[in-house]
C-alpha cells in the first residue's frame, strides 16, 4: 500500500469489537478526514461481512498510517524467513 494507490483498508475484529482503518504511508489525518465521517455514518460499514451499522454503532474506530514491510517471521520456529 502507498500514497499512489489512494486506497485505505478498513478491517473489523468481532473479538475486539474494534473497526480498524489503515491509510497508505504518507497520507495526513486532513487527507483522510472526510473518510472517518462516512466509516461513522454507516455508508461503509454496511459494506463489512460482520453486522451492520446498527450493529457497529458505538465501536472504537482506528486510524492508522501503513508501516513499512521489514521482515516476515514463522510463527511455529520463530526464524525470520525473508522480507
Amino acid at each position: 500500500m502507498d500514497r499512489r494507490s489512494g486506497m485505505a483498508r478498513v478491517d473489523y475484529s468481532p473479538q475486539l469489537k474494534q473497526l480498524q482503518v489503515t491509510v497508505p504511508k504518507g497520507f495526513k489525518y486532513k487527507d483522510v478526514a472526510g473518510l472517518n465521517e462516512r466509516v461513522l455514518s454507516g455508508e461503509i460499514l454496511e459494506k463489512l461481512r460482520h453486522g451492520c451499522a446498527e450493529c457497529l454503532s458505538g465501536i472504537p474506530v482506528i486510524i492508522k498510517e501503513e508501516f513499512d514491510h521489514e521482515v516476515n517471521v514463522d510463527l511455529e520456529s520463530m526464524q525470520v524467513i525473508g522480507r
